[in-house]
């Protein structure tokens, strides 16, 4: 099976973020080692199950999926406890169903995406079900990971925009057009665990600018 995806109409224009100041473009303190491309691969196949669970009300189909993946043992312990819990509580699944949006930038780091699609919008999730959930089990094994200086630069973008966006709502501002503050959101907190922000485990990534 082919590990890549095609995403139509994807570009990079968002980054643009030329009215930002030295101090922001220039800071790199904080971030570690990239992740492997496995390690990635396991943590986007775990949202994917996590989201589908939220998404559907779908918690057995979900665990039958991890278990087929082996990958039970690689959900953080606020995921164990979402399908732990029963009833699932609402505010977890609607928050955890937005993990799928977090996904998108560990599919683009282990080259699933050849570009990194624009926060402008939601992701269609169907179509990333129609995927996911044909991905046979040892899929993370040997995945080969983008180089770090590619994936830090993503990191620094996603990181000035989510400011500018903080920094509008801070001084009732507009925000930057054409971008779901919630998709920022989700890939600054996939970035900053991909590059190890503050070396934090997943539960507890940060998403300071």
């Amino acid at each position: 099976m082919g590990r890549k995806l095609v995403i139509v109409h994807a570009d990079t224009d968002w980054y643009d973020v030329g009215s930002l100041g030295e101090a922001a473009l220039n800071d790199e303190g904080g971030y570690g080692a990239v992740r492997t491309g496995e390690e990635t691969m396991r943590r986007a196949m775990c949202l994917f199950a996590v989201s589908y669970a939220a998404i559907h009300n779908a918690v057995d189909k979900s665990m039958d999926l991890l278990r087929a993946w082996d990958l039970e043992g690689s959900l953080t312990p606020i995921e164990k406890g979402f399908f732990t819990a029963n009833p699932m509580p609402a505010k977890q699944r609607i928050a955890l169903s937005w993990r799928c949006e977090a996904m998108i930038p560990l599919m683009w780091a282990t080259r699933l995406f050849d570009t990194m699609p624009e926060p402008t919008d939601t992701f269609d999730f169907e179509y990333l079900s129609e995927f996911w959930l044909t991905v046979p089990a040892g899929y993370w094994k040997d995945v080969e990971i983008r180089p770090e200086a590619e994936i830090i630069s993503a990191t620094d973008h996603i990181r000035d925009l989510h400011w500018r966006l903080r920094d509008a709502e801070l001084h009732h501002r507009p925000p930057p057009p054409d971008i779901d503050y919630g998709v920022v959101i989700e890939r600054h907190h996939a970035l900053n665990w991909l590059c190890r922000y503050e070396d934090d485990d997943w539960d507890d990534v940060a998403t300071d600018t």
